[in-house]
């Protein structure tokens, strides 16, 4: 499910992920968007783009599900199926 939001924002920014300078782009774009940053790291990691452990809060989710116009992430994965 996540991977198909990873989808669903590239699509809505009309761009894919695949270098560093693509994660810096959406991470500008989500600020611009909603006023609020999220770190090309964190994005890196939710993309699959760095592999660790670390867990991604769900406020991070939410964010990623209001870029594309939904309250949060459970009314994306509502809308999604």
């Amino acid at each position: 499910m996540k991977n198909k939001l990873c989808t669903d924002i590239e699509m809505a920014l009309g761009k894919g992920m695949h270098t560093p300078k693509d994660f810096d782009i959406l991470r500008e774009s989500i600020f611009t968007r909603l006023n609020v940053w999220v770190s090309s790291t964190t994005l890196k990691r939710i993309w699959g783009y760095l592999n660790d452990n670390v867990q991604t809060r769900r406020g991070t989710w939410d964010i990623l599900a209001r870029f594309i116009g939904y309250r949060d992430f459970d009314e994306w994965c509502n809308a999604s199926g």
